[in-house]
């Protein structure tokens, strides 16, 4: 992608290069303190990523010859390796949603009874989906001895939420958070590797389509400690922080089954 930017301004650098006003970095840092691109007052928005590696500000100029003009290039490319790094990105927005404009930090919570029964992930501004498990002990009043054999988490996207422009993302991350939301670890399984929320289109011909999370450790760590008075998992796409990946999810509340929490228990020695 091109982007043309104002004459007056290549001639301006031009001007101090060839009157050696900017012999060096600071100098020219001091004269051109950078560029910043942002939406017009009348567009909706927009998000624009760049490659550092490939991206430059090109000046184009010529010097005359004898008989004709070479045509030169000079680069600017963008500094990386300076500390700080002069650069940052900054996504902002303006929320009409109705359940959302409630949230004022990353400690509030809202329960999706209070959102039409639907939870929200958003990558950039920082929406993402809780899941607590509050009532998992009473399995321990199932009469005799038992054991967990298997847990998966099974979250639905809801209908007419995603579309070919608004793709849902075959893997989501699950992370684990404290009481305060802050990141603790990404949720791994027995062979320490990062268990993900893989999406499950075997029945999309029925519109049976699911997010769904291997959470069998996790559950046993619940059973077998305090964690879930302290401790939730979220979802968080992958490069959350520089993407816009957007995800509807259903809650727990309806006859659909939104949520669906599957455990395979095992009895096996039931008291007389």
């Amino acid at each position: 992608m091109f982007i043309k930017l104002s004459d007056t301004l290549g001639l301006g650098i031009f001007d101090q290069l060839q009157q050696k006003d900017i012999t060096n970095t600071e100098e020219f840092k001091d004269y051109f303190q950078g560029l910043t691109f942002q939406p017009g007052e009348d567009d909706d928005g927009s998000i624009i990523g760049f490659d550092f590696s490939t991206s430059v500000m090109r000046m184009y100029y010529s010097i005359p010859g004898a008989d004709s003009r070479t045509q030169f290039t000079a680069n600017f490319a963008i500094n990386t390796t300076s500390s700080p790094i002069p650069f940052f990105n900054q996504m902002s927005v303006v929320e009409t949603n109705e359940y959302l404009t409630t949230i004022t930090d990353s400690e509030v919570v809202l329960n999706s009874y209070e959102t039409g029964n639907q939870s929200f992930v958003q990558s950039g501004i920082g929406y993402t989906t809780k899941i607590e498990f509050t009532n998992l002990k009473t399995l321990f009043d199932i009469q005799g001895q038992g054991t967990l054999l298997n847990a998966v988490l099974k979250i639905k996207p809801v209908t007419g939420s995603y579309s070919d422009e608004l793709a849902l993302r075959d893997n989501i991350s699950v992370y684990i958070v404290d009481q305060n939301n802050d990141l603790s670890e990404q949720l791994v399984g027995t062979d320490n590797a990062a268990i993900q929320a893989t999406l499950n289109l075997d029945g999309q011909e029925f519109n049976d389509i699911y997010y769904e999370i291997p959470l069998t450790t996790y559950i046993e760590g619940i059973l077998t400690t305090e964690r879930d008075a302290d401790y939730a998992i979220i979802l968080l796409p992958e490069d959350y922080s520089s993407t816009v990946d957007r995800f509807v999810l259903m809650g727990t509340e309806g006859s659909d089954q939104g949520v669906k929490l599957e455990l395979t228990y095992a009895i096996y020695d039931e008291d007389e």
